[in-house]
Parts: structure tokens; sequence; C-alpha cells
């Protein structure tokens, strides 16, 4: 971190071709934003030892090297000794940063400079270029900041009275979200995710009874101990859904509009772009409100059938309440 008392100094490496068309005025530049650029104009005086000067108080004294690139300074004597200069400092002390500036499209980079991330102003632009270097040796974080997690992330099931109990139920939907639908599952895996929240392999195994006694989890407890689990029941897909953001109105509307509108006695979850539990939990829900009959075949294929009067009256009053029908 810089000391914002001591301004971070900078040597300014160059050819002097490059002085009036860019060098100068990024000094310039610099100093007005509290840089100490060390420019040789400036900085050697009559009779002075232009090697000491440049080796010792100018190069010696800098927290950053910048070094102007050209097509007319790469094979300038000077500026490839004070290069080898800086890159034998940089790799033995590691407290000197090197930040190379091309200002011309046709520069050959020093095979030493390849592997630095460069800055380009092939446009001449001085205080671009002097804004990059600020930037850098005051090590301005110039990420956008982090926004908030998205809300299906933070958002929780909240079904039960006992919050372990939920706790557990949200392990179980969310594997059997990642494993998807036909999966079974031992209570060994969600014991395992359990305990990196602190939870006991007791209390799942409590939770587990409690949530499969109240019909919010399927599955079939082994004699041996531990649980074969089969996956939520449709009203945790449910909630498990609105948790997440999921509009459930508008899928709801999207699956009776196509039943009702009879484009196929079969449906296809994967074209409502949700989880295939969530659209099997609505298919649920509409088949005990006795608006249709729903079978799934071994392959997956869901079919419809016996659709009600009542599954076009549903779907009406849908698009009364402004939930208008899906339209493909």
């Amino acid at each position: 971190m810089t000391n914002m008392d001591t301004p971070p100094k900078v040597f300014v490496s160059h050819g002097s071709e490059d002085k009036q068309r860019f060098v100068e005025a990024f000094a310039h530049e610099l100093r007005a934003s509290r840089v100490d650029a060390w420019y040789d104009r400036w900085e050697i005086g009559p009779g002075d030892s232009m090697v000491k000067r440049i080796f010792e108080e100018g190069i010696g004294q800098a927290q950053a090297v910048v070094i102007v690139l050209s097509s007319t300074s790469v094979d300038k004597p000077w500026v490839k000794a004070e290069l080898e200069t800086a890159v034998v400092q940089q790799i033995t002390t590691m407290g000197i940063q090197l930040i190379p500036i091309v200002i011309d499209q046709d520069v050959d980079v020093p095979m030493a400079l390849r592997r630095l991330r460069w800055i380009s102003a092939h446009d001449l632009n001085v205080a671009k270029a002097a804004a990059e270097v600020v930037a850098h040796v005051y090590n301005v974080d110039r990420r956008p900041p982090l926004g908030s997690a998205p809300a299906y992330l933070t958002r929780k099931l909240n079904l039960m009275d006992n919050a372990g109990d939920d706790a557990i139920l949200n392990i179980i939907a969310e594997t059997f979200a990642e494993f998807g639908p036909n999966t079974m599952i031992r209570s060994s895996l969600i014991e395992e995710k359990a305990s990196r929240l602190g939870i006991s392999p007791e209390a799942v195994s409590d939770s587990i009874y409690v949530l499969h006694s109240s019909g919010k989890v399927r599955g079939n407890r082994f004699a041996g101990g531990g649980w074969g689990l089969t996956g939520p029941s449709p009203l945790v897909w449910l909630g498990f859904a609105a948790s997440r953001g999921i509009d459930l109105d508008a899928l709801r509307v999207r699956i009776l509009a196509d039943v009702v509108n009879a484009r196929s006695s079969r449906l296809d979850p994967e074209r409502y772009g949700e989880l295939r539990q969530v659209v099997l939990a609505v298919l649920d829900e509409f088949r005990q409100r006795g608006l249709f009959d729903v079978q799934s075949d071994l392959s997956g294929a869901i079919a419809i059938s016996k659709v009600s009067p009542l599954a076009k009256r549903a779907l009406d009053q849908m698009s009364s309440e402004g939930r208008h029908p899906y339209k493909a």
C-alpha cells in the first residue's frame, strides 16, 4: 500500500525523440496527480553525473519504472541499459514495478517486457496513459463492486415449525435439484452436507424421520439404519421454486395453456426451462384440482388425458387476473 504522506516515485525511461510528442506532457500529468515523476530534463543539471543521477537517484529510488517505447526508442542504448537495470532490480528486490507504455503501433516490444501487461497509447492520449499509471502505483482497485447474492442463493424454504428440519429439507431439495428426478439418494450424503453446517448425523436422522412422517419427503428406511430418499413432495418443490424466485403463476399459465389448447397430449418438461420436478409439481397440483390426469412412463414422457372443462375455466380466470397465457 502506498504511503499517502510520501508520493510514489516513478522513473520515466524514454528516448529523446519522444520528449515533445509524449514524455514531457506525460510527466506533467503524473505530477499533477501526486506522483513524483523522475524526468531527466528536470533532474539532471550541468556537471551532474548522468550515471549516478539515473541509476542511483532515479531508478534506485523509484517504486516504479515507466518505459516509454516507440519505434525509435527501442533501439536506443540508454533505454536498453535502463531496462536491463530495472529488470534486475525487479527480480532481486521484488519491490519495483515495471510499466511499459507503447506509443507506436509498429514497436517490437523487447523480449524482457513481453511477459508484462503494457499500456497502449498509440493515440498519444497522455491523460489516459497517466491515469492508468497513477491507478497502478496507488494500488487502486478498478474492479466494479460486488453486488448482492442472487435471491435464489439466499432465500430458503420455510415449511416446517423447526428450523433444523427446514435446514435439512433445503439440503434434500438442493441435492435432488442437482441429481435430478428418478434418483435414490442415501441419507449419508445428506449427513455429509449437513455436517458442513454443524448439524450432527443424529439431528439429520431425526429431521428426515419428521419430514417423512409429515409427507414432505419420500423414501424408505433401511433395516440396518439410514434412509433411501426418492425426493421431496410436490408441495416442497413448489415452495423450493418460489424461494428461488421462479414465477410459478406464469409457469402455471404456460402449462395450462398448452393443455387446454391441445398442442399435444404429451408434454415435454424441458420446454418450460425449469426443473423437471417443479413442472411435475405444477402438473400434480392441476391433477389434484381435477383439471386433467397425468401419467409418466418409464422414458420420462408426460401424458395428459381426461382434460376437464374446469381446465379452460381455470385458464380463463388466470387470464382475467392478468396472468396471460403463454404464446409459443
